[in-house]
């Protein structure tokens, strides 16, 4: 009898042993995946009304437009084409001469008159009369760079009048001379009526500096005495020698 009681307690206590081996060989669980929820798994309904799937394309169209949204912006950089660019003025500087060295310069020389006498019944050739000219000189440089004078040499019965421009030009110092000269059938005494003027002579020439220039002008004319015809024709002829001086600057 006694027998029989210790069995069912000892069946009990081999599978109370049994529990706590096995209970002691699992794996500890983890506390994170214990407490994560369950999520229930849903199966879609199929609907009567089937919505159209997104095509490849669409798809395609809309990962490229969220590239370029994520892309960093860059700073646009600013293109002028060559038309577009703005010529600057050319600038030429005002080139300042330096001052003209003071100097005299001088002309002189001498004319000579030859007279020629006819009629029907008479004929003369006169001997020529030479006239040295009084010698001019005139002061050209610094702030006077130019002269300007008449003057008026009797010749016989005709009035020879000097008009000329002296002009001394800065840089090159070169002297240019220019006006006219001027036959008249008149008397010196008598300026400003000297009567007819009967030739002109221009006069250009540039003297450079340190040079002289030696010049012949000639005037030539036919005419009647007291301007009647038939009486006494009258041929005059003027022959000049001139000198002009452009001296050297010291």
């Amino acid at each position: 009898m006694p027998s029989r009681r210790l069995l069912p307690i000892g069946l009990g206590l081999v599978a109370l042993l049994v529990g706590c081996f096995w209970w002691g060989s699992q794996p500890p669980a983890d506390p994170l995946t214990d407490l994560s929820p369950t999520i229930p798994t849903v199966t879609p309904s199929r609907s009567t009304s089937s919505r159209p799937t997104p095509s490849s394309a669409a798809l395609t169209r809309v990962a490229s437009s969220l590239a370029q949204a994520t892309e960093p912006t860059s700073t646009p950089t600013a293109v002028i084409a060559d038309s577009a660019l703005i010529p600057l003025p050319t600038v030429t500087p005002t080139l300042v001469p330096a001052p003209v060295v003071t100097r005299t310069v001088e002309i002189n020389g001498k004319a000579t008159l030859r007279l020629q006498l006819n009629s029907e019944s008479f004929e003369s050739s006169g001997q020529p009369v030479t006239v040295n000219l009084e010698p001019r000189a005139y002061v050209l440089g610094g702030n006077t760079l130019a002269e300007e004078e008449q003057w008026c040499v009797q010749l016989g019965p005709t009035g020879l009048v000097f008009d000329l421009q002296f002009t001394l030009q800065p840089i090159t110092e070169n002297l240019h001379v220019g006006g006219e000269l001027q036959l008249y059938d008149g008397f010196c005494g008598t300026w400003g009526n000297l009567g007819n003027r009967l030739a002109t002579v221009p006069m250009d020439v540039t003297v450079p500096a340190g040079s002289t220039a030696r010049l012949a002008p000639t005037m030539q004319v036919q005419g009647s005495l007291m301007g009647l015809d038939n009486l006494l024709n009258i041929s005059t002829g003027v022959f000049l020698e001139l000198t002009i001086r452009n001296p050297a600057p010291r």
